[in-house]
């Protein structure tokens, strides 16, 4: 509770040295500020501006009724000036390398991928924002693997559905989007058939540019997960222009 009491300054305290401490302490709190409001900036919804849910429930059904904790979207996560220094890196590894469709898993179709773990201090200075967001996301700071997993969709690229593996990684999957909005789609996954259940029922999610999902619990271990082609990149009944879509990809270790 703020002390309303008044207080007697001597005089060694001048007019304008009680201005210069009020300002400077202004100062600090416009920095907590700052802080906290980049772990905390919402998405808007393509159905509403004001609406902040981005994640479409409308065909969710029974079967995919999970806690919305076990599939987060936090949006404006870097600056204008620390995405473009991480694109630019991130395409310029990749550059070399060719657009493919045969994925070890058969999940991915026009992509080229890499792990990497040795960035510029300008980039290793962004995944650290990257990663404290993931941190409060899941109100838990795991133990991330050293090296985080690019990917680089083609316009034409698609990933299928699928679950990631439980063998490499742990209860986290994480993921930063550059360059292009996209929309992902979560179904409940089939143990017997590893596919889909093919029930009629979804829930899709809007992937902003600058955005980061963190995807736990029921969503991590019993939905598959997709990101929709680009001709049928709908959310909320609104087109999304997808195009190339550069993801960084952060789990966890496998305890």
């Amino acid at each position: 509770m703020l002390d309303t009491r008044p207080t007697i300054f001597s005089g060694a305290f001048s007019f304008n040295a009680i201005k210069m401490l009020l300002a400077r302490a202004g100062a600090r709190l416009s920095r907590n500020i700052l802080t906290f409001s980049r772990l905390r900036k919402p998405c808007r919804s393509y159905t509403d501006s004001s609406d902040q849910n981005y994640l479409d429930w409308r065909h969710a059904g029974t079967s995919l009724l999970f806690d919305p904790v076990d599939f987060q979207v936090r949006c404006n996560i870097l600056s204008d000036d620390q995405r473009t220094v991480l694109e630019a890196e991130a395409a310029k590894l990749l550059k070399k390398r060719r657009y493919e469709d045969d994925h070890w898993d058969s999940a991915i179709v026009g992509f080229r991928e890499m792990e990497r773990s040795r960035w510029s201090a300008e980039s290793n200075a962004a995944l650290d924002i990257i990663k404290e967001n993931v941190f409060d996301m899941v109100s838990e700071r795991l133990q991330l693997l050293p090296a985080v997993h690019i990917i680089d969709l083609s316009p034409e690229g698609y990933i299928k559905p699928h679950l990631d593996s439980v063998k490499f990684s742990g209860r986290l999957v994480a993921g930063y989007s550059l360059l292009s909005d996209s929309v992902m789609r979560l179904r409940k996954h089939d143990e017997q058939t590893d596919l889909p259940v093919e029930d009629g029922c979804y829930v899709d999610a809007l992937l902003p540019i600058n955005s980061l999902y963190t995807m736990t619990g029921f969503a991590r271990y019993h939905c598959t997960h997709e990101v929709l082609p680009s001709d049928v990149s709908i959310f909320a009944g609104k087109k999304v222009n997808r195009g190339r879509r550069i993801s960084i990809m952060i789990r966890d270790v496998k305890v």
